[in-house]
């Protein structure tokens, strides 16, 4: 049985005296996302600051993975990734140094987190750049790689309100959803605000809409289809039974999974019970020396690589009891 990431019960919020948010109720089962949707001033904001416990509910109940939020707030912010609207920074620092401020407060090891948040959200070249010289989206694109450096179970995006017909939003809207597409690899639990449903819809399993504060409505949307930090580059594949590796290494898995996945030539990757990787390819006999030089130029500590005839029962069945442990 699925359990809930979020379970929401008569919240109501406020803002320097003004009420915001009026007898909110949803439930979110883990792995699953939420379009949050709603124009200016309906409350998708105060209910992602809720949510990530920057603020306390005023009224209610509210539950985030399975943590009660007015008892233990902490746990929740230890859990959770949050990209607010606003891409506030310090605007001399580079992006490396910002990244590494957070990931020493997130006691992750420096350099290889930050390293690897920088080639998930597509700015390793622009490592040394200032902050104050990047683009909006950029600064985005940073807090993104800011809220995945802790590995969170549940990730909170609060998108900008802007004008439709901007060609600029378009172009940002079709880069985050390339950032986020299938993300099940992951497992993670999404929430997304956004002003339009059209934004979302085709990134969302759930919908909520609010309206100055209140549900107005919400609905499964019948989408299999889950939030991915990168898009698989061509069309799904089943694993080829014949061709795989086996990668050992330190690297935190999440993370990892996604960046080999990312490889050309990669249809797949499992993780086993040992945290070993299985990857399953369709490359030929260049194809692991190719993927070791990629690995150990990223700064992967590769201890192993090796060319394996395991069957595909074997691989489901460690990684059954992995599940089941």
């Amino acid at each position: 049985m699925t359990s809930s990431a979020l379970i929401v019960q008569g919240l109501c919020q406020f803002t320097r005296d003004q009420q915001v948010l009026f007898d909110v109720s949803f439930e979110l089962p883990a792995g699953e996302t939420l379009g949050l949707i709603g124009g200016k001033a309906c409350g998708k904001t105060p209910l992602l600051r809720t949510l990530a416990a920057l603020s306390l509910p005023a009224r209610g109940t509210v539950r985030v993975l399975e943590h009660d939020l007015r008892e233990q707030a902490l746990p929740v912010r230890r859990k959770i990734g949050y990209v607010p609207t606003q891409t506030a920074g310090h605007a001399t620092l580079s992006v490396s140094e910002y990244l590494e401020f957070f990931a020493e407060t997130y006691a992750n090891p420096e350099a290889e987190a930050v390293r690897l948040g920088l080639e998930l959200v597509g700015l390793t070249a622009r490592a040394q750049t200032a902050l104050g010289r990047l683009s909006e989206l950029e600064r985005r694109r940073v807090h993104l790689a800011r809220a995945l450096l802790a590995d969170p179970e549940l990730l909170l995006i609060d998108q900008p309100d802007s004008d439709p017909s901007d060609p600029e939003r378009k172009s940002s809207e079709t880069e985050l959803h390339e950032i986020l597409r299938d993300l099940s690899g992951l497992g993670k639990t999404v929430v997304i605000a956004a002003a339009r449903w059209s934004e979302v819809a085709s990134l969302c399993s759930q919908r909520l809409n609010l309206d100055r504060g209140r549900v107005t409505g919400s609905h499964k949307t019948g989408a299999t289809q889950q939030l991915s930090l990168f898009p698989r580059s061509g069309p799904s594949v089943a694993p080829s039974a014949g061709k795989r590796l086996k990668l050992w290494t330190e690297q935190p898995t999440p993370i990892l999974v996604e960046l080999l996945r990312r490889q050309p030539q990669v249809l797949d990757v499992e993780t086993l019970a040992d945290g070993s990787h299985v990857i399953h390819h369709n490359g030929d006999d260049a194809f692991m020396p190719d993927l070791l030089r990629r690995l150990i130029g990223a700064g992967i500590d590769v201890k192993g690589l090796e060319n394996v005839n395991l069957p595909q029962a074997a691989v489901s069945s460690e990684r059954d009891d992995k599940g089941n442990a």
